[in-house]
């Protein structure tokens, strides 16, 4: 497949393992790490394809694609989500999306959506580009994520801690590290629906899941 496809999505390592996929399909990926670098990118780059991730700093998803419009741009716009719901599908759709790919990524769903847009050269290959590395930086970046969490916990900043949640949940996921995904997503839900004891459980949870998680890789790379 050849193509240019600019891709938006906030977390380092979610971004890297979306465009490794994409260029291990043939495609040139321009990436961008908010809402508003992206439509920058669009007006100056005009790629084939724009993948979006709804939620993003500087600018969401869904007022980028906005932003986009106003300023004439007519490319295929994906939005990128983890939160596949039947209502909110109907409202990207609703919005101007030329539709939607759920995370964690299906690489043959991307190849088929991306295929309408790009030219296919070739069929799909059945490989999948090595991702350890990108899982390793995640768990990595887990000492820092923690102090975030601490923080905001410590201050009673739930947007942040929110914020905080979604981020590690949504990336955790996409590494299939389920038991912190379902925590962090857990931690994220308790915030919305304001239950302050499951917060307090669920952000000890999540810290001591991250810190075993840690503590595994870090003894799996030791030398014996």
């Amino acid at each position: 497949m050849s193509g240019k496809v600019l891709l938006a999505e906030d977390h380092p390592d979610n971004r890297r393992l979306i465009c490794r996929y994409l260029e291990s399909m043939g495609l040139e990926v321009i990436t961008a790490e908010n809402g508003e670098q992206a439509v920058e990118q669009c007006l100056k780059e005009f790629p084939d394809v724009v993948l979006l991730d709804i939620q993003m700093p500087v600018l969401d998803g869904l007022s980028a694609l906005k932003l986009l419009q106003k300023c004439g741009f007519t490319q295929p716009v994906y939005a990128l989500t983890a939160n596949a719901i039947s209502h909110q599908i109907e409202g990207y759709l609703e919005a101007g999306f030329t539709g939607y790919l759920a995370k964690p990524i299906d690489k043959k769903v991307f190849y088929t959506q991306l295929a309408k847009h790009c030219k296919s050269t070739s069929q799909l290959a059945n490989s999948m580009p090595d991702t350890r590395d990108l899982v390793t930086s995640f768990i990595n970046s887990f000492a820092y994520e923690a102090d975030l969490i601490q923080q905001h916990f410590s201050a009673d900043d739930l947007m942040s801690l929110q914020q905080d949640a979604h981020r590690i949940g949504g990336a955790a996921k996409m590494f299939a590290l389920d038991d912190i995904a379902h925590s962090a997503l857990a931690l994220e839900l308790a915030i919305k629906n304001k239950t302050a004891f499951e917060i307090n459980h669920l952000v000890t949870q999540l810290l001591e899941l991250m810190h075993c998680t840690r503590l595994a890789q870090n003894s799996s790379i030791s030398p014996s």
